[in-house]
Formats: structure tokens, sequence, C-alpha cells
């Protein structure tokens, strides 16, 4: 007769195995959903850390409709003189094995910008794209859009990011968390959890670069990086009028699909400090104590 004990080591092998893989499948497609309550995004997405698409709470936003018009930009910017990126590669960062080496930035007016990037004759081998600019410096368009109100009350920051199509954010991490709202155009974005990151090949954590994948997703030299062959990724289409929440420490590209120029907006805050305790957390808490203690050793 055959023990139960016998049985137990393989019962739990077989346990471990299909809890496994419900954990890998749960996330292969991002939620998407509306009329979705705060008590419902804090419960189902931002405590387990999962993204989510929210597909209608933009639909109040003048900026929808708005900012698909550029000579109303124009007339509500002015002609501020804005640092813009140009690139002769999708890429609007260097080459990705060399390290996180930003491309040319010009100084541009902004009607110059975006006639360049609205024009019929623009070249289309150049791309230009406005990134991470504070929303601050843009107060004439503040009554366009509204603070997401699941956020609403905490320490938040707003970029704008205005770009001709086809630009590419290559693989990186966001140490806060944050809603990327797609205003005009679309854009696909791969994601990767946290726990994918050896796949990835991040660099060095003392490195500048220390949130940023090595691989370049679109064209993957697998036989310098073979572990991405069995990345787990998850793809995501934002069109307009949709919003992202994507938490703190997951990675993720951005690629700029459609031809005619883009504007997403993105509010970025804090995550709870429970997630400073997990390996990217830790990771980047050690890299800020690095590139503190190099300043002070410089200045002595």
């Amino acid at each position: 007769m055959t023990s139960k004990r016998t049985h137990m080591p393989f019962l739990f092998i077989i346990w471990l195995k299909n809890r496994n893989k419900k954990r890998s499948d749960d996330m292969e497609e991002i939620t998407r959903i509306q009329k979705l309550s705060a008590e419902e995004f804090f419960q189902k997405y931002y405590s387990p850390y999962h993204p989510v698409v929210i597909t209608d709470w933009m639909e109040e936003w003048g900026a929808t409709s708005k900012w698909s018009n550029p000579d109303y930009l124009k007339e509500k910017v002015g002609n501020k003189v804005l640092p813009v990126a140009r690139s002769d590669k999708r890429l609007t960062l260097g080459d990705l094995e060399k390290g996180y080496q930003t491309i040319k930035v010009n100084q541009m007016d902004f009607h110059a910008f975006m006639d360049t990037i609205t024009s019929n004759e623009r070249d289309a081998d150049l791309f230009y794209y406005l990134q991470q600019i504070p929303i601050s410096t843009f107060p004439e368009l503040a009554g366009d859009f509204q603070v997401p109100e699941f956020i609403q009350g905490k320490d938040i920051k707003v970029n704008l990011w205005l770009g001709s199509g086809g630009n590419i954010t290559p693989t990186h991490f966001d140490p806060a968390s944050n809603f990327l709202a797609q205003v005009k155009g679309e854009k696909k974005l791969m994601l990767y959890a946290p726990n994918q990151t050896s796949r990835l090949y991040p660099f060095p954590f003392h490195s500048s670069n220390g949130n940023l994948s090595r691989v370049d997703v679109l064209n993957p030299n697998l036989d310098r990086y073979p572990r991405y062959k069995k990345v787990q990724a998850i793809e995501c289409t934002l069109k307009a009028g949709e919003m992202l929440f994507l938490p703190a420490f997951w990675w993720h590209s951005v690629e700029t699909i459609t031809r005619d120029y883009t504007i997403s907006l993105n509010f970025w805050w804090d995550p709870p400090m429970k997630q400073y305790m997990t390996p990217l957390g830790l990771r980047t808490k050690m890299t800020i104590l690095y590139h503190r203690t190099r300043l002070l050793l410089n200045a002595k």
C-alpha cells in the first residue's frame, strides 16, 4: 500500500506548475474597462500592480478634440522656444548597446515645430519629439484636461509628449506609478512585468542607464541576448481617448504607430513604499545612493 506521504512531492510539483501557469496567463491581455470606480481601481489594479486601460475617462476632456487642430495649439502656446529631439532613426535615443545616449536636441520655436511635423513635405526619414516636457510649461492648456480622479490629492508630475509619427522609446522602467493618457494618435506598448528583468538585460545599476534594457525589442539580437527568447511580453495598443495605468517598475517600450503627429500626457506619482522593497525598487535606491555618494566624493 502506497502512503499519502509518497505522493506529496509529486502532487506539490503539479500544484506549483499549475499555479505558475495561472500567474503567467493572468496578464496575457490588458483588461480594457469603462465606468471604473476609484474603489475598483485601487482594489483590482493599483494594489496588485496590474496594468489596465480605461477607455472612457477622458470623454470630457477638451484636449481630445481641440489638440487635433495644430492651429489651436499654436494660438494657445505661442512661439515658445522648446528642446526638440531630432533623429534620423525611429528610435529617438542612441545606440542601445552603448548606452542611453540621447540624440541631438535642437531649440525650436513651437510654431516652427508644429509646422514641421504637420507638413506633407516633411522628410519622412527625420523624426521629431518633444519628450517629457512639464505641463507647467504650457499653462494655457491647463483647462483642456483633468487630473484623473483616482489620484487627485497626490503629489503628481504631469508631462507632455508631442511628436511626429513613428517615434520609438526603448524598453525601460520608471520608479513611479503612471497614467498614460493618449490624447491624439495611437501608440503600441510592449509591457513586461518586473519578474522579466533578467530576460531584458538591463544596464548595471550603477550606470546612468540602470533603468534601460539593452535589447532592441523590434530587432532583438538573440545571439547576444538569448534569454530574451523566453520573455513574457504583453502588447497594448492605446488609442486616442484611452488611458493606461502602468504600475511603477513595469518595463515598457512605446512605439507611435500613426503617421500623423501624436500627443500624450502622463501623470506620475510615487508608488507605495512597499514597492521599493521589490528587486527593482531596491535597485533604484542603490542607484540613487551610488550617484549621490559619487557626487559627494567628487565635491571633496
